[in-house]
């Protein structure tokens, strides 16, 4: 939490860092870790950890994570800086699904998990992928409110670009110059101007990120220079296009992931969302004037939202949390897209906790992540947050620019991460712990 340490419950957590999304699966392993020895010793008695396996770099630095040696096993010790070493050499992953986890493996998944946080740490918004000029409005926002009424050939080029969309970009120029031939005084936006023109609408500014082709993990973070996945060995990029190009054509599976900040402040460059965004700032100013004039006082009769919660109220009134910050729900599930063929999608959304109840979750305010494709379940899910993370921790050091459209005032704003949802298959990806079919279920919120 910037600006002091703040409260937490099992199952809310108010700490505003993207950090603490991974550093819960951290602690979750390492108790695993401690236990599984426990358990190896048979006497109860709590051992020494055993020496960690030795990281292989492919730049031959000892000291970084991105590949990790299982000493205890048959293989050879890796002699080269390939990244082949990192998949030769990393623990058998399919064998500790749910229980007997060995310990090289945990030992391996914390080294990993503790290498995003460090990045997260060091997250700055020139480090992302977002383009010189989505920075640059990222820092200094726009002050022209969307527009009401749309000028129709504007509306027009982005109907026939939405129309399009699995065209390829010759059918939408063939339209346009079909229209101008018909209508010679009235001109559509090029491809390029519409693109430009709904990113700056709907704040969308996609990255693309590289993906293991088994949906094992992302090539981010600590992952991001390997040419091979470490869990299943799969190469990363096409290796007959790669070989036929000379290493020039690399072509691989990927990922987009929809960074949070340009979508936050488009929502408040329209007057009438601006105007929605105020309902957190006044239902405090309501309910601190309700707990003053109350008897005992602190008193509340009814609890209807998030802000409503000790929690919440506790780091208010801190300051840790201003009036013009924005409080964010990451929320993630998974879904098959076709009921007779293997199609498993991995999908997480923001809700805008800033918007009332009867507002945050309507499609037309809730913000996509990312879109995780299959075919299987991601192995490493912190590898697939992490863009997204990393942009908000970037955002979070340096502050998001905003304009309020509704009173017309710029402002440097704080994000914060409230919650991170899911149900239960997803919250065991989340948090490191066994999931619903485990033998001991929750081991930090409750004594199942």
């Amino acid at each position: 939490m910037q600006g002091g340490e703040s409260p937490s419950s099992a199952g809310v957590s108010l700490s505003s860092s993207p950090v603490d999304l991974i550093a819960t699966s951290v602690s979750s392993a390492l108790y695993d870790a401690a236990t599984s020895l426990e358990a190896q010793q048979g006497n109860g008695a709590r051992a020494p950890l055993a020496e960690a396996p030795t990281s292989v770099t492919t730049d031959g630095d000892p000291g970084s994570l991105a590949d990790i040696s299982n000493q205890t096993s048959a293989a050879p010790a890796c002699t080269n800086d390939s990244e082949a070493c990192a998949v030769a050499d990393a623990p058998n992953y399919e064998a500790f699904e749910d229980t007997g986890a060995s310990l090289d493996l945990k030992i391996w998944e914390l080294k990993i998990a503790q290498d995003f946080i460090n990045e997260l740490h060091t997250a700055s918004l020139d480090d992302s992928k977002l383009s010189q000029a989505a920075i640059k409005r990222l820092r200094n926002t726009p002050r022209t409110a969307t527009p009401e009424t749309m000028d129709p050939l504007l509306r027009l080029s982005i109907e026939i670009y939405l129309a399009t969309e699995n065209a390829s970009q010759k059918m939408y120029n063939e339209i346009r110059d079909a229209f101008h031939r018909c209508y010679p005084n009235d001109k559509l936006l090029s491809y390029d101007e519409v693109k430009n023109c709904l990113a700056e609408l709907t704040g969308i500014y996609p990255l693309l990120e590289d993906m293991c082709p088994n949906s094992c993990i992302a090539f981010t973070g600590p992952f991001k220079k390997l040419d091979k996945c470490p869990l299943c060995g799969a190469a990363r990029y096409d290796e007959h296009k790669l070989a036929a190009s000379g290493g020039k054509e690399k072509v691989g599976r990927s990922f987009y992931t929809i960074p949070i900040g340009p979508q936050v402040q488009a929502l408040l460059r329209s007057p009438q969302t601006a105007e929605h965004m105020h309902y957190r700032k006044e239902l405090i100013a309501q309910i601190t004037e309700t707990m003053k004039n109350a008897h005992p006082p602190g008193f509340m009769e009814a609890y209807e939202d998030i802000f409503h919660g000790s929690d919440f109220l506790a780091v208010h009134e801190w300051g840790d949390i201003g009036p013009d910050d924005i409080l964010l729900m990451l929320s993630i599930d998974g879904a098959q897209l076709y009921q007779n063929k293997q199609s498993d999608c991995w999908i997480y959304i923001w809700v805008v906790l800033n918007l009332s109840p009867d507002l945050r979750y309507k499609k037309k305010y809730v913000l996509p992540g990312s879109f995780i494709p299959g075919p299987n379940k991601p192995k490493n899910l912190d590898s697939f947050l992490f863009p997204g993370l990393h942009h908000v921790a970037a955002l979070q050091k340096e502050g998001l620019s905003l304009w309020d459209a509704y009173d017309n005032r710029t402002f440097l704003a704080a994000l914060y991460v409230a919650l991170a949802t899911a149900n239960s298959p997803g919250m065991a990806s989340i948090n490191g712990l066994v999931g619903h079919h485990g033998g001991h279920g929750c081991r930090v919120g409750c004594p199942m």
